[in-house]
């Protein structure tokens, strides 16, 4: 049970696993005997180090030479604020990004997205994007609630947070 909810809630993400493998251990070693717990997922799954890492993990891998790789962070947090969860192609990130006043030529975006599928943070099937767990987009948008402001940061100085 808790290999299949592991798995579930990873979808198979190798940088995911190994945060669960690091937590649970963590939570078996403080106990005698050493076991793990379904409770110790449902703790994880609630905790604030879940959603620290998640987005510790869209930071570390949306810069470029040292400064915030603005096209990136663009593109994931356009498709966090989409309400709906289906998934997108180049050209509906291109649209939504226009929609949103972000600029961000078609050259940039197509980096962007190969990017965040490169980094795990999205996935890539059938030309369509979406990201790689749905608790990404969550956290986004909690981090990040008032996208116009994020956004007019982005585009008045590409390498800011």
């Amino acid at each position: 049970a808790i290999t299949r909810r592991i798995w579930e809630s990873t979808r198979g993400s190798p940088w995911m696993i190994q945060f669960y493998g690091e937590k649970l251990f963590d939570r078996a070693s403080e106990r005698d005997p050493q076991t793990v717990l379904l409770s110790d997922l449902d703790a994880i799954d609630g905790g604030f180090e879940l959603g620290d890492f998640l987005l510790t993990h869209f930071i570390e891998n949306t810069i470029e030479c040292g400064q915030p790789a603005a096209a990136e962070r663009i593109c994931a947090l356009v498709y966090a604020h989409h309400e709906a969860n289906d998934p997108w192609t180049e050209g509906d990130f291109l649209a939504a990004c226009q929609r949103a006043g972000a600029e961000v030529g078609i050259d940039k975006l197509h980096g962007a997205l190969r990017n965040l599928t490169f980094s795990g943070l999205m996935d890539y099937s059938h030309d369509h994007y979406s990201f790689t767990l749905p608790v990404i987009k969550k956290k986004l948008r909690n981090s990040y609630p008032h996208l116009p402001t994020v956004l007019s940061e982005l585009n008045s100085h590409p390498h800011a947070p």
